[in-house]
């Protein structure tokens, strides 16, 4: 069986399109679908303070450009009590420490590397949709069917005790960034969507 956690695991790394990741989380939760919550550095991706549910996990990433900026950039988010086949959606954002920045786009990752993950007898497949770009903003908005299966009942449980589907999606971000003296640069900067839907009788919970 394969185990969410090692799946979820393997999600980080890739988050990075052109940096090593940085990993750090909210505070609190939002209800709101188009909000992300507010960055706290001493917030542990893989384990939550208050062991409890993280509805709106998200991980951020910076990157020293050629050019001289610095920008930052919300890589990853995560949903642990989505419903399959359902919209899920996001705020995409961004900053640079100097100079400006030119919404390019926001796409899939075809054909390589591969968008949906994991691929194989039970692929993962979905539909992304991006609308229009704020200011240093982006909503996102995924929608995952099928899903990885890892379980239905207590007998097909993983290694952790849950069941479950489980789904990742993989993205460009696309910018010009600028810095403030005529010197572009295009980028494209990964970000990555990570999925659970409990099956009936288990709880959604962050990986541990």
């Amino acid at each position: 069986m394969r185990n969410r956690n090692l799946l979820l695991a393997a999600l980080l790394p890739m988050a990075a399109g052109v940096a090593a990741c940085e990993t750090q989380g909210p505070t609190e939760s939002s209800d709101a679908d188009s909000e992300v919550s507010v960055f706290d550095p001493e917030y542990n991706f893989m384990a939550p303070p208050d062991g409890g549910t993280c509805p709106d996990v998200y991980s951020e990433d910076s990157e020293l450009l050629e050019n001289g900026v610095t920008i930052t950039w919300t890589s990853g988010l995560a949903g642990f009590d989505y419903t399959e086949g359902t919209d899920y959606l996001r705020t995409v954002a961004w900053s640079v420490d100097q100079g400006g920045t030119t919404f390019d786009g926001f796409t899939v990752r075809t054909p390589m590397p591969i968008t949906w993950t994991p691929v194989g007898p039970t692929a993962v497949d979905g539909t992304m949709t991006s609308g229009a770009a704020g200011d240093g903003t982006v909503d996102v908005t995924v929608n995952m069917t099928p899903m990885h299966d890892v379980g239905t009942d207590p007998e097909d449980a993983d290694d952790d005790g849950w069941a479950g589907q489980i789904g990742n999606g993989h993205f460009w971000l696309l910018l010009t960034v600028d810095d403030g003296d005529g010197n572009a640069e295009a980028v494209k900067l990964g970000v990555n969507f990570h999925l659970e839907d409990p099956a009936d009788g288990f709880e959604s919970q962050c990986p541990t």
